[in-house]
């Protein structure tokens, strides 16, 4: 395993990989808990048929963090970020069996997708060019994934 590991540290790709894997592993427990608690309460009342602009949104029961008992103003996000948590929170209700934490992973996969298309998203200059090794510079473009710090502000 920990020769896969570092074959696959040489390659951007690789790198790009193990990267999306911390991220995807921390996902549902990682982040700020206001703005988790400020999306999953947009997305149950807007999927409710709520404005999430113009209401005070009260806690959800079995979702919301148990210190967080206040009722919230919905942050005014632009209107695309409400109505995609609230598919995700249309998603999370079908699902059978799911706890929370599935729906805070739920959540979370759009910043990291977004990151991911980042960093693949890159000018295609840049390569390793016939080289084995990934340069620094490659490297540099997927710290974003990897970084902890970096990845829990990506992903908040």
């Amino acid at each position: 395993m920990i020769r896969n590991l570092r074959a696959l540290s040489k390659t951007p790709r690789g790198l790009l990989l193990i990267g999306f894997c911390i991220r995807e592993a921390f996902s549902f427990w990682t982040g700020h808990p206001y703005d988790l608690e400020v999306w999953l309460r947009n997305g149950f009342f807007v999927s409710q048929g709520a404005n999430p602009y113009s209401a005070y949104m009260a806690p959800v029961p079995g979702l919301s963090f148990a210190y967080l008992s206040d009722r919230l103003a919905g942050v005014g996000y632009l209107p695309l970020w409400p109505l995609i948590v609230a598919s995700l929170y249309r998603i999370y209700s079908i699902l059978p069996g799911i706890s929370r934490f599935g729906f805070y992973f739920l959540l979370k996969q759009p910043p990291i997708i977004g990151d991911v298309v980042l960093v693949l998203s890159r000018p295609p200059g840049v390569g390793t060019q016939g080289r084995s090794r990934p340069s620094r510079f490659e490297i540099l473009d997927v710290v974003p994934l990897c970084h902890p710090h970096l990845r829990d502000l990506g992903s908040v």
